[in-house]
């Protein structure tokens, strides 16, 4: 037992309130110790002697008989609770018992349930591999006898037909062992309407073909129905491409179902209307081209006539440019002979000047020289009158001696 009791322990050691003990404590009639939490802790040898009376405490034996009262209640209550207890514990183990029991039936059962569904598993497994194999070995017996020339695929399909159809006939039928109808017959035909419909195809596939190469055929052959004109042995022109074309729309446009007969008089009628087509753009080229001409013609007569005027006027014009040529020469060759007089003149008036004949003519033409092509220039222009240039030959003059 622990030698420290709380206050709640030391009341009931006591038989009193534990705010009585808490009181007791207060006044020094109970020693206590504080825990570091700050609760009361008393020391079971004073409570002890606090319960004997030896501390003198009036009511000492009352509190005796109480506290001897409770304990025996305290024993009967701790009686009734391990009672309780046992009889809690016997009925748990009866429980656990019929438990146990129960449970142990239930895994017999289920360990003989297990067996027969594992035997029975066992059994419809073995059945279900035997009637695979017995379809497996139907279907590609037959399978093996159908034609070797059909693709994979329809291979394929043929044996997951048979297959189908054989599974069709049912567990009970591949029980029984009786296989009737024949299984081999039942393959057959699933497997030979697969052949069937293959052959169908292939069939319509080459009639198809056969069609189309015949359709292109008749497109190929389609610019040769075009007049010659439009048509060239290198190269294809736009005609040809487009009787292609056309003919081409023209057999897309058709059912299906129509004849090759249909199919060429259809192209034919296409062509035809290009080749009506080129007709008309030549014959509207061709007028094009006879206007074009007719205007030439008249742009080239124009011109020729424009030509004779202009070679007229230029003439003309050539005839006067010599005449006022002419002209202009003899006006100022006559106002270039006044040169060798003025030199005369000056000779006279000067007496320091002595030039014989033969320099006055040299001064004199070297003075025309030099005037000779300005006045002539001058005179075409109409720039200069004849009283300027008299004042321009004085001036040369004057320089010149």
């Amino acid at each position: 037992m622990p030698e420290m009791l709380t206050a709640s322990q030391a009341a009931e050691m006591l038989g009193v309130d534990k705010r009585t003990i808490l009181r007791f404590a207060r006044d020094g009639k109970l020693r206590s110790y504080r825990t570091p939490g700050g609760q009361h802790r008393f020391r079971r040898v004073d409570v002890e002697r606090l319960a004997s009376g030896d501390d003198a405490r009036p009511g000492a034996s009352l509190v005796q008989a109480k506290h001897e009262e409770v304990q025996l209640l305290k024993l009967e209550a701790e009686r009734r609770r391990a009672k309780r207890e046992l009889d809690r514990i016997e009925a748990e183990d009866r429980e656990a018992a019929e438990k146990a029991r129960s449970v142990d039936h239930e895994r017999k059962e289920s360990e003989l349930w297990t067996r027969a569904s594992r035997e029975a598993e066992a059994e419809f497994q073995a059945r279900a591999r035997q009637r695979c194999e017995n379809i497996e070995a139907h279907a590609r017996g037959v399978c093996e006898d159908m034609p070797c020339d059909a693709p994979s695929e329809v291979k394929t399909e043929a044996l997951r037909r048979a297959r189908e159809a054989l599974i069709q006939l049912g567990d009970d039928y591949w029980d029984s062992g009786a296989f009737d109808p024949d299984p081999v017959l039942t393959a057959w035909d699933a497997a030979a309407k697969v052949y069937q419909q293959w052959r169908k195809r292939e069939e319509r596939q080459a009639a198809e073909r056969a069609r189309r190469q015949e359709i292109e055929g008749l497109i190929k052959e389609a610019p040769g129905w075009l007049p010659w004109e439009c048509r060239s042995i290198l190269h294809p022109t736009e005609w040809e491409i487009r009787a292609k074309r056309e003919a081409r729309a023209a057999i897309a446009a058709l059912p299906t179902d129509c004849s090759l007969d249909d199919v060429r008089l259809e192209a034919q009628q296409a062509v035809q209307r290009v080749a009506e087509e080129y007709r008309r753009k030549e014959a509207e080229i061709l007028q094009r081209k006879e206007a074009a001409r007719q205007i030439v013609e008249g742009a080239r007569t124009q011109a020729q006539a424009d030509e004779v005027k202009r070679h007229d006027r230029a003439a003309r014009t050539s005839a006067d440019a010599r005449i006022a040529q002419s002209k202009a020469q003899s006006q100022a060759d006559r106002l270039l002979s006044h040169v060798r007089q003025l030199i005369d003149e000056a000779c006279r008036e000067d007496v320091d000047l002595e030039l014989d004949p033969w320099e006055r003519h040299e001064r004199s033409e070297r003075i025309k020289k030099q005037l000779r092509p300005k006045f002539v220039e001058a005179f075409l222009r109409g720039e200069l009158d004849e009283d300027v240039a008299l004042e321009l030959i004085e001036e040369a003059v004057d320089r010149e001696i």
